[in-house]
């Protein structure tokens, strides 16, 4: 546990003085986006520790999985811990997480092994420690099935053979079909099952040359990579069969960038939100569907049943279900919760509006709900809806040139969150020329004048960050001084400059308060954790830690913890992402401010449609706004999960 918390009693009449006191003056055309709380209920009796082990802590594929454990636990009575590596497929860090647990004694693992093979000593560990071991997703390579309880996860080589046969399927008879295989990670039990299920199906097709077979780690980032150059190397590729559905997309990037997306077939694996609206833009064919949230919801229950002495499946089989353009819809709905306001069905038209939404980059997770809730409210309303955003995080180069292609495609609108909110505004003034409207979501642009873009639809940041800063003093007596650490995002943005003015308002007037240092750590997890640790370093006394977003906040807390100095520093976050929700309920964080991403991206498309058609559009339409402790936090949270 952390420094003791005086979460006071008085909190709520507290907060409300603090927000009285850091509200501005509002302008006439302001709309407010307010939700109603909900109640939440805590489990009763015997409460279970349990370590859930996963590829990485930052992919989205893994946040479900993750969140839909803990929600369960929850319910049931079982103390859910996600501890996974920062780095995706790393092997050695995860092996080291395991044996923390079972140096710790915790009552159950649950994991999702990187390395099928290396991962089984640790293993052994833990049942010589009498720890009970469940696989969720991948499979181990133990010597026999008493060394796990359970296995939750699809049937993968059934799978693997479901999905290459739909792909040849579409092909006409007697066709030549030249295939791309994009790999994962064949140390791994999940690639060996669905390459060998894929295989069973193009083994036996005269029709079939596989071209190439290449690892890609199930990266993003790396799939496009190799695609990029196996167009290069092959002039006629028909089909790509990728083990996901993030390698899918990486797929898709570079073939659509080489302008040969009417050319190529994409197919992908797993059913996670981003593959199934890529299904929905057209972006890739099909998918299967392995149920990711039944992974963490049905291993938690299985933990339960298993610890209370009962009888558990040893394959407990989740998802299966090929996903094409006829069903995407219909799972995607699982994971978006209905809760924006109703929308009367839109009137017949010719052609939708098309609109372009330009993020900071395609992979963080926060960025995926603001899009996905973005995405389904143009299918709603008669607005396609397709977001092109910078492969790396925080890359205003390429999100300028993306801006600039949009701009010459022609689109109806564009949505843009800006990384260097100076160096877009050429880009804007560009699309001002063009007629092409212009929207901000979480980020605002320096524009020379409010007729330059349309609306803003975002939090107040400056009030928050003041919000934020000052519920953090509250924890600390008065007459105890402070050592700030202040986590600073990108200076070249405006969310950076308002949350750093906002903080600052409070900082500054507060005797008890040293700043030790304030540095840019980019918005990014990795980058917040090497920081930290240089600064743990560099002093011997930090109590507090104020990170401008929750993925820095949690990089922070990954460094104090493995420090061995949790107990001693307070840290706070900025988003009310599910990451950085399920953090405070883990005690890793304090607070956070929710700026309600997904309302970003609805309220966003909403103006889009209004403004278009003829209507008026407020300046600044408002999100979130509100502080979250452990207080709130699962409130916020199930906005996020659906509860099946």
């Amino acid at each position: 546990m952390k420094k003791k918390i005086w979460i006071l009693a008085i909190f709520l009449l507290t907060l409300s003085l603090v927000l009285g006191a850091c509200a501005k003056e509002e302008p006439a055309d302001v709309t407010e986006v307010t939700e109603e709380p909900e109640v939440v209920t805590e489990p009763e009796g015997e409460t279970y520790d349990v370590a859930l082990i996963l590829k990485d802590s930052t992919s989205a594929g893994w946040r479900y999985l993750s969140a839909s454990a803990i929600e369960t636990g929850k319910e049931i009575g079982v103390n859910v811990t996600e501890i996974s590596p920062l780095n995706t497929q790393d092997a050695e860090e995860q092996y080291q997480i395991f044996e923390d647990q079972i140096e710790k004694g915790v009552d159950a693992i649950v994991v999702a092994p990187v390395d099928s093979a290396g991962i089984v000593p640790a293993i052994e560990k833990a049942n010589e420690a009498g720890i009970p071991v469940f696989f969720t997703n991948t499979r181990a390579f133990v010597e026999s099935e008493e060394d796990y309880v359970s296995f939750i996860g699809v049937e993968n080589e059934a799978g693997g053979a479901v999905v290459a046969q739909y792909m040849l399927d579409q092909f006409p008879a007697g066709d030549p079909i030249n295939v791309v295989v994009m790999n994962g990670n064949m140390a791994g039990q999940t690639s060996i099952d669905r390459i060998a299920g894929m295989y069973s199906v193009l083994d036996n097709d005269d029709r079939v040359t596989v071209l190439a077979d290449q690892e890609a780690k199930f990266s993003r980032a790396q799939a496009q990579e190799t695609m990029e150059n196996f167009l290069v190397q092959f002039d006629e590729i028909d089909l790509v069969l990728a083990l996901n559905d993030e390698m899918a997309i990486g797929a898709y990037n570079a073939i659509e960038a080489a302008g040969r997306a009417d050319e190529i077939l994409i197919s992908g694996f797993d059913g996670a939100p981003e593959g199934l609206q890529a299904i929905l833009d057209g972006q890739i064919l099909a998918t299967l569907s392995q149920d990711l949230p039944a992974q963490g919801s049905e291993a938690v229950k299985a933990v339960k049943t298993y610890l209370d002495g009962g009888t558990v499946d040893k394959w407990i089989k989740t998802g299966g279900v090929a996903v094409t353009a006829e069903n995407a819809q219909e799972y995607l709905d699982k994971f978006i919760s209905g809760e924006t306001e109703e929308v009367e069905e839109p009137e017949a038209v010719v052609e939708p509006y098309e609109v372009t939404l330009i993020l900071k980059d395609n992979t963080s997770a926060g960025w995926r709900y603001l899009s996905a809730s973005a995405i389904a409210m143009g299918e709603e309303i008669g607005v396609n809806v397709t977001e092109i955003s910078p492969l790396n995080t925080q890359d205003a180069e390429e999100q300028f040139q993306i801006f600039e292609d949009q701009i010459e495609k022609g689109v109806d609108a564009i949505i843009v969150a800006p990384v260097d909110s100076a160096g877009i505004v050429p880009a804007i003034e560009k699309a001002n020329e063009a007629g092409i409207p212009v929207f901000f979501t979480n980020t605002r642009a320096f524009v020379e004048n409010e007729d330059d873009y349309v609306s803003f639809i975002g939090v107040e940041n400056e009030a928050g960050g003041a919000v934020v800063a000052e519920y953090m003093l509250e924890q600390f007596p008065a007459g105890e001084p402070i050592n700030v650490i202040v986590m600073n995002g990108n200076m070249a943005g405006q969310t950076s400059i308002d949350r750093i003015a906002g903080i600052y308002s409070v900082l500054d007037g507060d005797d008890r308060v040293t700043v030790l240092a304030d540095q840019e750590a980019k918005f990014s997890r990795a980058q917040a954790q090497e920081t930290m640790e240089n600064f743990l370093v560099q002093f011997d006394d930090i109590d507090l830690v104020i990170a401008l977003n929750d993925e820095m906040a949690i990089g922070a807390y990954n460094a104090i913890e493995a420090a061995g100095r949790a107990d001693e520093i307070l840290i706070s976050g900025f988003d009310g992402a599910p990451e950085g929700l399920q953090a405070i309920l883990d005690g890793q964080i304090l607070a956070t401010l929710s700026q309600d991403l997904p309302a970003q991206g609805s309220e966003a498309v909403k103006a889009v449609k209004t403004y278009l058609d003829g209507g008026t559009v407020d300046k600044w339409i408002k999100t979130g706004g509100v502080a979250v402790t452990i207080e709130n936090a699962q409130e916020y949270l199930d906005k996020f999960i659906t509860a099946e």
